[in-house]
C-alpha cells in the first residue's frame, strides 16, 4: 500500500494534500457541506433504525469534526492510503475524502475487511459535476487565449463507477444516490478561499505548476460571469457529493 501510495504516476499528490488540509485548518475550515452533510447521514442512519456498537467515522479533519450524531461519540481515524482500522467495526462512515484516494477500490477492500460481518459502510464523497462550471471557465480561456488545455479542477468520481467500484470490493445492497449543492458566491475570489478553507484545491501530479497568467485568470473570471451568473449577478457552483451505502454480508 505504501509502496503504491509513494508512487510519481498517481493521479494525486498526497503530500500537497497534506499540505493543502494543514493550510485550510490554518485559515479556519470552511464547513457549510459538513453540516449539509451531517444532518444527510443523521437522517441515513435514523432510516436503518440499527443500534452500531462500534463505529468509527474516516475525515480529513479529525479535530474538527466534532459533530454529535444521535448522542453517540464516534472514533475516529485519519485519512490516509492504508487505514489505521486495527479492529472489526459494525459502522465505518467515510466522510468526504475518497475522491482524493489514489486507490479507491483499495479503500473501499480495506474498509469491508474492518467491518462486523452484517455491518455497514457510509460514505460521502465528490462526483464528476462537482465545479464544473469552473473547470469549462478555464478551459474556454486556455483554449481562447493559449491553445492549450490543463488540469486546473481535479477529476471527480462518476456515480456509476463507484457502484461498480463496491461491487468489486464485496459489498452487497449497494445504494448510491446525489446530493447537489447549487452555492452562490459574489466573486471567484469567494469561491477559491472556500476551496483554499475546505482543503478542496487541486493536487494532481500533472496539474500545472506554473503560475496562472493574469490574461488567462482574466478571461476565466470574465467567461464565469457570463456563463454561470444568475439574475443577481451572482456566480453559481456547483458541489456534487455522492452518497454511499453498502453491507458486508
Amino acid at each position: 500500500m505504501k509502496a503504491m501510495a509513494d508512487n510519481k504516476n498517481n493521479l494525486f499528490d498526497r503530500q500537497i494534500l497534506k499540505l493543502r488540509r494543514a493550510r485550510a485548518k490554518k485559515l479556519g475550515l470552511e464547513e457549510f457541506l459538513y453540516e449539509i452533510l451531517i444532518d444527510n447521514l443523521k437522517f441515513r442512519l435514523e432510516e436503518l433504525n440499527r443500534n452500531f456498537e462500534n463505529s468509527v467515522v474516516i475525515t480529513p479533519f479529525l479535530e474538527n469534526f466534532s459533530y454529535s450524531i444521535h448522542n453517540k461519540s464516534y472514533e475516529k481515524a485519519e485519512d490516509n492510503e492504508e487505514l489505521d482500522l486495527n479492529r472489526k467495526y459494525d459502522l465505518i462512515i467515510h466522510f468526504l475524502c475518497l475522491h482524493w484516494s489514489n486507490d479507491p477500490l483499495g479503500q473501499l477492500i480495506q474498509i469491508k475487511r474492518s467491518l462486523n460481518q452484517g455491518g455497514i459502510a457510509v460514505g460521502y464523497l465528490f462526483g464528476e459535476n462537482t465545479l464544473n462550471e469552473l473547470r469549462k471557465s478555464f478551459a474556454m480561456a486556455e483554449i481562447s487565449l493559449e491553445n492549450s488545455l490543463s488540469a486546473r479542477v481535479s477529476p471527480m468520481m462518476e456515480l456509476k463507477s463507484l457502484g461498480d467500484l463496491l461491487s468489486k470490493a464485496g459489498f452487497r445492497d449497494i445504494v448510491t444516490d446525489l446530493i447537489s449543492q447549487k452555492v452562490h458566491y459574489h466573486s471567484i475570489a469567494g469561491l477559491f478561499s472556500d476551496l483554499r478553507r475546505m482543503g478542496e484545491t487541486n493536487v494532481l501530479q500533472k496539474r500545472t505548476k506554473s503560475f496562472l497568467r493574469r490574461s488567462t485568470y482574466n478571461s476565466m473570471k470574465k467567461k464565469y460571469e457570463e456563463e454561470f451568473s444568475n439574475n443577481d449577478r451572482k456566480l453559481m457552483a456547483t458541489f456534487d457529493i455522492i452518497c454511499f451505502t453498502g453491507w458486508k454480508m
